[in-house]
Parts: C-alpha cells; structure tokens; sequence
C-alpha cells in the first residue's frame, strides 16, 4: 500500500504515536479487511481504507469515563495474520470491540504496548485531584 498522500491529514499528523496497516474485523459480518491505523497522542484511534481517505472509524481511548482493555489473541483463521489484538472500551453507555491482526508478534506488541501508554498517560492527566479525605504522597 503505498497511496501516502501529503495532503491527508492522517498523514499531517506528526503527534500521531503510531500508524500502519492492520487487518480489522468487521463488526456485523465478521469479515476481515485491510485498514490503515491511526493513534494519535491525543488518545484516539482511526482507521480508514487508505492512508488518503477520510477514517471510517474513530474510537477515543482516553475519556475520564471509558475504560480500555488490549489482549493478545492467536488467530488461526485463514488469509488473517495469525497476531491478533482484541481492544475493548467501555464507558457508562456502550462496550465497543475491536479486533485487529498482524503479520508479526513484534508489530502486535508495539500496537499494544502504544495503545496502553496512551491509556495510561490519559489516567496519569485525568486523576481527580486529592481531596482532604485523601493524603498527599510525595
């Protein structure tokens, strides 16, 4: 795939923290299809059918109110990387499941591993300030 128009901005976004191919699993008809990826540093994660179309899905990671989960599964499903990753956010009003896979274990863990920094520094800016009740820990 090497469609990388200058003028998209999925590819203008220098504080993205990691972008790439993926094989994303359809939610209605459980198909398999080649996605570009995005996850930016603001926590969200897009994807769209090229790195010049505009994403066909977004999923914000980093609400105060949503929580996020990454797993590892194997996939054995022929035509389909067998490394996968399950991500699921949950907030007060739906639970969203994404399944993705690669080609390699080494991208499955740098998608993982990007994702969860992102969760986690999100957690670190959100933290509710102490309150009296709460003692302050140097």
């Amino acid at each position: 795939r090497h469609d990388d128009n200058p003028d998209n901005p999925l590819l203008r976004d220098s504080s993205a923290e990691m972008r790439g191919w993926l094989m994303k699993k359809t939610a209605f008809f459980k198909r398999w299809n080649s996605r570009y990826f995005v996850l930016s540093a603001a926590g969200e994660l897009s994807w769209s059918t090229s790195t010049a179309a505009d994403p066909k899905g977004r999923l914000d990671l980093v609400r105060p109110d949503v929580d996020v989960q990454v797993l590892q599964v194997q996939l054995n499903t022929p035509g389909v990387p067998p490394f996968g990753l399950t991500i699921n956010r949950r907030d007060s009003h739906s639970v969203t499941e994404i399944v993705v896979a690669t080609d390699t274990v080494e991208s499955r863990n740098r998608w993982m591993r990007a994702i969860l920094e992102v969760r986690d520094r999100s957690r670190r800016l959100h933290r509710p300030p102490p309150t009296s009740a709460q003692p302050l820990i140097a």
